[in-house]
């Protein structure tokens, strides 16, 4: 008697595992919806540091390199008097490369910006030639400079495309 019942238990249990598997299922595609919705929503963007915080979210780097006005002609040759405003996340590539540099140069400035902006792509390119690291090499590859809005930007970050559109709608928002 104790046999049928253990064995009526365990059937019962098997049962509700494959229940709740497959519910769990439902459950994911409607989390994913509702991410998707978050997504779509308008987010009020007043700077550039905006724009940033916004690109970032979900972007898992561990370590990054904080640029600002005293270091930014040391790590990145850019002189900051050649800018008017600027917002820059660079990874240290210790864990990946996820870069993104949105820079709006002076008006004399625009040319000596956007070499810069060209000798950064290069230099992380040349980086990660020797130590590709969760895919750095390729992301630094596919990296792309680009003017928008009176804004140089480059960018060297997973999903560049999904990226470059929401920087772009972003700096739409500032004008």
């Amino acid at each position: 008697m104790k046999k049928q019942i253990a064995v009526i238990f365990a059937a019962l249990s098997l049962f509700l595992l494959l229940l709740t598997g497959c519910g769990s299922s439902a459950e994911a595609e409607t989390v994913d919806a509702k991410q998707q919705k978050s997504m779509d929503i308008q987010v009020p963007i007043t700077n550039l540091d905006d724009i940033i915080n916004e690109v970032y979210k979900g972007v898992d780097i561990k370590d990054y390199v904080e640029i600002t006005d005293e270091n930014m002609k040391e790590i990145l040759k850019i002189n900051p008097d050649s800018l008017e405003s600027y917002a820059i996340k660079r990874a240290s590539g210790k864990y990946g490369l996820a870069d993104v540099y949105i820079l709006k140069p002076k008006a004399d400035k625009e040319q000596e910006v956007r070499k810069a902006l060209e000798s950064i792509l290069k230099a992380r390119q040349d980086e990660f030639e020797h130590y590709d690291v969760y895919n750095a090499l390729a992301i630094a590859q596919n990296g792309k400079v680009y003017d928008r809005e009176g804004y140089q930007i480059l960018l060297m970050i997973d999903d560049q495309q999904q990226v470059e559109r929401s920087v772009n709608k972003y700096l739409k928002q500032l004008k």
